[in-house]
């Protein structure tokens, strides 16, 4: 298996088009598509629906995008680690909830370096609970997660410093049905397929305790599939497999373009916060400059 295959894999998930993402890829349509063909070969799937056109990406394409990009970066981020260490380079290691990583992570380190921060950073991606515990561990210098209402994470005061750069909205949401609303109606009793989280995730906790104990007595709610991801949710929303809580800043896009609606009257948007922590006392130099601008960088980031 060669890594340039998932990453074509990747950009065929972002375009829709063989032929678009050849162009993208710099090679041949015949060539691009002999390499999905062997990328399929190796993982003993089939990734792509050529049945459609424009085509489609099979179920288990969509389920697993996230594992797919998260493994692409992993290995990129492994180079670069290497890298660094052997040069001595000063890296800042950020422990980071899923979701952020994928859309505010990167603005905000935009919003850094437009302050004059010309910063390596080393990303560690992953659910709320192990990037709490890779900060505590002392794993990362700081820890980037969504808290729910005004509760804040489970962290000593005496141990770490926490500062709230910002909320962020859940919202139920579907593909439209071609009016400006969703194909999922709101008719109370009415059966409403939902594509989910696991319960011991933050997102499905949240929303098992706050929101789905009353949709489910007053729809025939379906949990038609269950992902830790919400990137790839938004793929399944999408695609018109189910109604989906994601958060607002993930799906903007989707909704100024038509691609995803609200659900209205079901349930109410949840307001969640967005909170950075870093240590009292950091080992290394470099870490407090970094903190006492983070707050300004999300506001320019914003």
């Amino acid at each position: 298996m060669e890594l340039k295959w998932l990453e074509d894999f990747l950009v065929l998930m972002e375009t829709r088009s063989f032929s678009a993402a050849a162009a993208r890829r710099h090679v041949s349509q015949p060539a691009f598509s002999r390499r999905i063909q062997a990328l399929e070969t190796w993982l003993g799937a089939t990734l792509v629906d050529r049945t459609y056109k424009p085509l489609r990406p099979t179920a288990v394409a969509v389920e697993n995008e996230a594992e797919f990009r998260h493994l692409v970066a992993s290995l990129y981020e492994l180079r670069s680690r290497l890298r660094a260490e052997q040069s001595g380079e000063f890296r800042v290691t950020l422990a980071v909830q899923h979701s952020l990583s994928t859309y505010y992570l990167p603005s905000l380190i935009d919003g850094l370096e437009r302050r004059g921060f010309d910063q390596t950073y080393r990303v560690r991606s992953a659910n709320k609970n192990d990037c709490v515990v890779m900060f505590l561990r002392g794993e990362a210098d700081f820890l980037m997660c969504y808290e729910a209402g005004d509760a804040p994470t489970e962290i000593s005061a005496t141990t770490a410093r926490r500062k709230l750069l910002g909320t962020e909205r859940l919202m139920l949401i579907g593909a439209p049905d071609g009016s400006g609303g969703s194909r999922f109606g709101a008719d109370e009793g009415a059966h409403l397929p939902l594509i989910g989280y696991p319960q011991d995730s933050f997102f499905g906790g949240l929303l098992w305790q706050t929101r789905m104990p009353e949709m489910m007595r007053r729809y025939r709610v379906e949990t038609v599939c269950v992902s830790a991801f919400a990137f790839g949710i938004r793929e399944m929303a999408i695609g018109g497999l189910g109604a989906a809580w994601l958060p607002r800043s993930l799906i903007a896009e989707d909704l100024a373009q038509g691609r995803l609606a609200p659900i209205d009257g079901v349930a109410p948007p949840y307001d969640m916060h967005i909170a950075v922590y870093a240590p009292r006392n950091p080992a290394r130099p470099g870490i407090d400059r970094i903190w006492n601008e983070i707050d300004g960088a999300a506001a320019a980031a914003v």
